[in-house]
C-alpha cells in the first residue's frame, strides 16, 4: 500500500506542474492577443497611407484602384477575409484567458474553495467545516483528484484554444500577404 505522505506529495506537484502549464499557456495567449490586436490595425494604417497620397503619386489608392479594379477588389476582399480571420483569433485568445466558473453543483473543496455565492453557499460552509475536524486522507486524495481532474480539463480547453488562435493568427498573416500581393499586381497589371 502506498504511503500517504508520497501520494498527497505527488498530486501536489502535479497540481503545481498543472498550474504551471497554464500560466504559460496565459502569457502565450496574452502575447499572442496583442500581436493579434496590433496586426488588427495594420491594414487600416496602410490604407489611411495609401489614401492619403496624392492623385500623382506611385502608390496612390485611388490610382491603383483605377488603374486595376479586378486586382484591386480581390485584394480587398482577401484583406477582409484577413480580418475576419484576425477578429476570430482574437476572440479564440480572450477566451481562452477568461476564468472558468466551477460547472454546475461542483464540489466545493478546501483545496480550491470557489463557488457562487447566491446558490453554493451552503455547500461551502458544510465542506469548509470540515477543517476544525480534520480532514481524513481519503478526502484529502479525494480533493487532490477532483482538482487535478478538474485542472486536467482547463489545461487541455486552453491548450485547444491557443491551438485554434495560433492556426487563424497564421491565416490571418497568410491572408494579409496575399492581400499585398495582390495589391501589388494591381499596380503592375492593369
Amino acid at each position: 500500500m502506498p504511503e500517504f505522505p508520497e501520494t498527497v506529495e505527488h498530486a501536489r506537484a502535479g497540481y503545481a506542474n498543472a498550474q504551471d502549464v497554464i500560466k504559460f499557456i496565459d502569457t502565450k495567449s496574452g502575447v499572442v492577443t496583442g500581436l493579434i490586436t496590433v496586426m488588427l490595425g495594420l491594414p487600416f494604417v496602410v490604407i489611411q497611407w495609401l489614401a492619403e497620397q496624392g492623385d500623382d503619386a506611385m502608390l496612390s489608392l485611388r490610382r491603383i484602384s483605377e488603374q486595376s479594379p479586378v486586382w484591386s477588389c480581390a485584394s480587398l476582399v482577401v484583406l477582409v477575409l484577413g480580418l475576419f480571420s484576425g477578429l476570430i483569433a482574437l476572440w479564440s485568445a480572450l477566451h481562452g484567458l477568461l476564468p472558468r466558473s466551477p460547472a454546475g453543483r461542483a464540489a466545493v473543496t478546501v483545496l480550491f474553495p470557489m463557488f457562487d455565492p447566491q446558490k453554493g453557499k451552503a455547500r461551502a460552509r458544510r465542506s469548509l467545516a470540515r477543517l476544525p475536524r480534520g480532514l481524513s486522507h481519503k478526502q484529502i486524495l479525494r480533493e487532490y483528484q477532483h482538482q487535478l481532474f478538474r485542472v486536467g480539463q482547463i489545461l487541455h480547453e486552453k491548450t485547444a484554444l491557443l491551438h485554434k488562435t495560433g492556426n487563424f493568427f497564421k491565416l490571418q498573416i497568410a491572408l494579409y500577404v496575399v492581400s499585398l500581393f495582390l495589391l501589388l499586381m494591381a499596380k503592375v497589371r492593369p
